[in-house]
């Protein structure tokens, strides 16, 4: 069994500070934004990117983003569809089970697809993630104290994120699907998934949106 040993506060910020430049070269060689949506989009991306470096740079677990994240993800989920008090209440008591949820309909979608695959470049980005990947270990366990202190500063630095979209009258759906993009990314990191998986995911990301969003559509209408 390998050894858990807490993870390098530097090698974090590495891997999310390449993880970011790989997004940033991917919006750098899209035609340039045209509309309110497409606007609204790189703000809230560059927004939680932002929230998830400053996390990082304070020492947070990458779990307690993970987790954080997810937890806003669900109740854009209940919010955007309507649901009650009790819906919303039922499925943040449940997130492993959204999680499981979300995280089979990707495998399904990484299994089903057959596309080109990445470029030499971008498998070459991805072997480098792994690598980095591969250094960070697996983290020891927070204690309780610990992970309810992180758990608070994470919460408050999301929720800061929340009003700011808020006051800007930013759209729910494209909230949830940027708040998607990001607990995928780190809960993939936090994994040690290899990199080509989600990579394909961002390739296929419009059907990987649909998938969420099937996912979503069914859980809010459980009672």
């Amino acid at each position: 069994m390998s050894k858990k040993r807490k993870r390098s506060v530097p090698l974090e910020q590495a891997l999310l500070a390449e993880a970011g430049a790989i997004r940033k070269k991917f919006v750098a060689e899209e035609p340039p934004l045209q509309t309110e949506k497409e606007r609204q989009a790189e703000c809230v991306m560059r927004g939680i990117q932002c929230v998830i470096e400053t996390l990082i740079m304070k020492g947070v677990d990458l779990s307690v983003i993970e987790s954080s994240l997810l937890y806003w993800l669900v109740s854009f989920i209940a919010w955007n569809r309507d649901a009650s008090d009790k819906q919303l209440e039922s499925l943040t008591a449940d997130m492993h089970q959204v999680a499981e949820k979300l995280v089979a309909a990707m495998k399904a979608l990484a299994n089903e697809i057959d596309d080109d695959g990445p470029t030499l470049a971008m498998a070459a980005i991805g072997n480098k993630l792994d690598q980095v990947k591969a250094l960070l270990g697996k983290p020891e366990q927070l204690s309780l104290p610990e992970v309810e202190q992180q758990t608070e500063i994470t919460m408050r630095c999301l929720h800061v994120f929340y009003e700011n979209c808020r006051e800007n009258l930013f759209d729910g759906m494209l909230i949830e699907t940027c708040l998607f993009y990001y607990w995928l990314r780190t809960s993939t990191i936090n994994a040690a998934v290899p990199e080509a998986f989600f990579q394909k995911i961002e390739r296929n990301w419009e059907e990987a949106v649909k998938r969420k969003n099937a996912v979503a559509d069914q859980l809010a209408r459980r009672r």
